[in-house]
């Protein structure tokens, strides 16, 4: 068991420190890009009528991607992704090709809730540099706080959990584990996503049906 849990552990550092890495370059690549669109979106859409230096949209530049990585921080994913539109003539949205004509749609860009959901559209394409650097700074502390996964306690809850080949409840846990051995070890092994907490009475955990299926096949075979 200890052994499969510390591959476990090897294989999620690898993981979450590449992704780390990647997010971040990724992250800066698109940063970039976006910085450059307000750059470019204040020349075409301002110079001709409020003439203004190139260090004027640089500054201005760099404030707007500020502004994004706060609107990302303190947005509401959910209310984001939550979209809503508006047709003409009160039936179901459509938008069709028509040969030698081009796009129809009954879509009513003006309302609302068609305007609204626009907005929502733009907002998450330039969040995606923000949240991408988001994500790297997650997985970055998710690889640290692997690094000082504790295998012995895990060890102990996982075998528990194993042998009651389903749900077992806290207080039952409460009874054959100390508690430091018990808090260390769910602590740990939630990390790996290997258990499962459960609220519906008896409040309880079981492992996760992939992690015990891996665990069969690794002690078994």
């Amino acid at each position: 068991m200890e052994t499969f849990l510390r591959q476990r552990v090897r294989g999620a550092i690898g993981f979450s420190a590449f992704g780390s890495v990647a997010a971040l370059l990724l992250g800066i690549v698109v940063s970039a890009i976006t910085f450059w669109l307000i750059y470019v979106a204040m020349f075409m859409g301002f110079q001709w009528c409020f003439p203004h230096t190139h260090q004027t949209r640089m500054i201005v530049s760099g404030v707007g991607l500020a502004i994004l990585f706060i609107g990302n921080a303190r947005s509401d994913r959910e209310y984001l992704s939550s979209y809503a539109v508006d047709t003409l003539d009160g039936g179901p949205a459509y938008t069709i090709q028509v040969p030698n004509v081009g796009i129809v749609s009954n879509l009513n860009f003006l309302s609302p809730n068609t305007v609204n959901s626009m907005t929502k559209v733009i907002a998450q394409l330039l969040f995606i540099g923000p949240r991408l650097i988001s994500a790297s700074w997650r997985l970055a502390r998710r690889t640290v706080e692997l690094t000082r996964f504790d295998v012995a306690p895990s060890t102990r809850v996982a075998e528990r959990l194993r042998e009651a080949k389903g749900r077992v409840p806290f207080t039952e846990l409460a009874v054959s584990l100390e508690a430091e051995t018990l808090r260390a070890g769910l602590r740990d092994l939630k990390m790996l996503d290997a258990i499962q907490f459960l609220d519906s009475k008896p409040a309880g955990v079981m492992l996760t049906s992939d992690f015990r299926e891996e665990l069969d096949g690794k002690l078994e075979g």
